[in-house]
């Protein structure tokens, strides 16, 4: 441009041009190579001078320097396969809780009195499946916790003691420990958000919230429950603000963990015995009970929408609440889909929208007949066969197993595993289903 001076815009884009070309010539002779290949082996195809081939040459350069990292598998739209990928029986009495951490460790908590660290990568490797590290707390362990961002979790027992620990290499090392009165244990763990920062939450066995520090375990403050909403149960908390409780009677208390106060009452429309309590949404709750339901309740309307369960509506709403359909652990793998375990040593994974994907995850038999009904504002999914045998089936052909593993695994599908009591899913190094059984035994399902 004749008109553009030296420090115009206009000058100052023609530089860039050049600057441009000056670039993507040099990245085209980077590309080419020096070595032994001869430096006319692009000639004719690729011209130094195109802009649209140097924009790709230049991104094909970026792409050789700063490799694509391999992506983590989404948790998303998962559905497990029920092959089971291994079994430990390290535990000498029945699994009580299982949490994952960020990593491809996991943690679990007996009636033992042990909380043991596993490695998930080794169970793809070997059919010697150990856990790396063991924590003895005494009495029966009754929760855990993980708090990511601490990188750390909180365990409990009956015993009435509560104890930080963090996972290092081989090791559970014990960052803080407390007591709680004589005669009172914590039943359930959570964190919540307050003033003095995150706090660790447990509610305990008379009708007590007691807010502790976590550096420390100092107690802050505690939160005062009805005893006529019965017993408490489970406890379930967004890791902010609030926290639910569940109770025997079949009621739930909503508790405001930041400020510390009880603010709003629910009932189970059925008033049955609340064995778990599980966040679903930011709003909303799982609810699995004795009878075998697990129902979602709205914390901002106190409606149920949704119930779903292994019996005929006709059976769930009578008076009869039978033991072996209790529901033990919940886990939320995606938006309207989730795993239940219970008590007849079934894994279900329901999906609330497309009932038909619905199935039983630990049984080689075909998917059971299902219905829908909707009453009261409530919509029920009812599986309507009876239970069946539990059983892990055999791996697919073409699985990623070794010999080792395969073989192992065929030596435990055979034996039924016993009640479900607790689960959680892991997402690192591919996303798989820990299962604690009452006997003790911990299974890995993909």
């Amino acid at each position: 441009d004749p008109w553009a001076g030296p420090g115009s815009s206009t000058a100052k884009a023609s530089d860039d041009a050049d600057t441009a070309d000056d670039n993507a010539t040099v990245l085209a002779d980077k590309w080419q190579g020096e070595g032994p290949e001869p430096a006319d082996k692009w000639q004719g195809v690729v011209q130094e001078t195109d802009r649209a081939m140097g924009a790709f040459l230049h991104k094909k350069a970026l792409e050789l320097e700063f490799p694509a990292q391999p992506r983590r598998q989404r948790l998303d739209g998962w559905r497990p396969q029920g092959t089971l990928l291994a079994e430990v029986s390290e535990h000498n009495d029945a699994v009580t809780c299982v949490v994952a951490t960020n990593s491809a460790l996991f943690m679990t908590g007996s009636e033992d009195g042990t909380v043991r660290l596993f490695d998930a990568g080794v169970f793809r490797k070997s059919a010697v499946c150990r856990s790396r590290a063991t924590h003895f707390q005494g009495g029966r362990v009754t929760s855990l916790a993980y708090h990511s961002a601490l990188n750390c979790t909180a365990s409990s027992s009956d015993n009435g003691s509560i104890c930080v620990l963090r996972a290092e290499s081989n090791e559970l090392r014990v960052l803080a420990t407390a007591t709680l009165p004589k005669g009172e244990h914590a039943v359930a763990l959570g964190y919540g958000k307050g003033p003095r920062g995150v706090s660790l939450v447990a509610c305990t066995s008379r009708s007590r919230v007691v807010f502790y520090g976590i550096v420390d375990l100092a107690e802050q403050e505690s939160v005062e429950l009805d005893p006529s909403l019965g017993l408490v149960t489970s406890m379930a908390s967004d890791g902010a603000a609030l926290a639910v409780v569940g109770t025997s009677k079949g009621c739930l208390q909503l508790i405001d963990t930041r400020f510390r106060l009880a603010l709003r009452q629910y009932r189970h429309f059925m008033s049955h015995y609340i064995s778990t309590v599980t966040m679903y949404s930011d709003d909303s709750v799982l609810v699995g009970t004795a009878a075998g339901d697990v129902c979602v309740l709205s914390l901002r309307t106190g409606k149920w929408p949704m119930c779903v369960c292994s019996r005929s509506l006709q059976e769930l709403k009578g008076d009869e609440v039978k033991r072996r359909q209790r529901i033990n652990a919940v886990a939320v793998t995606a938006p309207g889909c989730f795993i239940a375990g219970s008590n007849d040593g079934m894994v279900r994974f329901w999906d609330s929208e497309k009932l038909d994907r619905s199935y039983v995850v630990n049984s080689a038999e075909t998917a059971p007949p299902y219905s829908s009904y909707r009453l009261n504002g409530t919509v029920y999914y009812c599986e309507n066969a009876g239970p069946s045998t539990p059983m892990s089936p055999p791996s697919p052909a073409g699985a990623r197993l070794a010999s080792d593993v395969a073989s192992a695994v065929a030596a435990n599908s055979s034996r039924p595993g016993g009640p479900v009591t607790a689960m959680a899913i892991l997402g690192s190094p591919s996303v798989m289903l820990v299962t604690g059984l009452q006997s003790g035994a911990i299974r890995v399902l993909v």
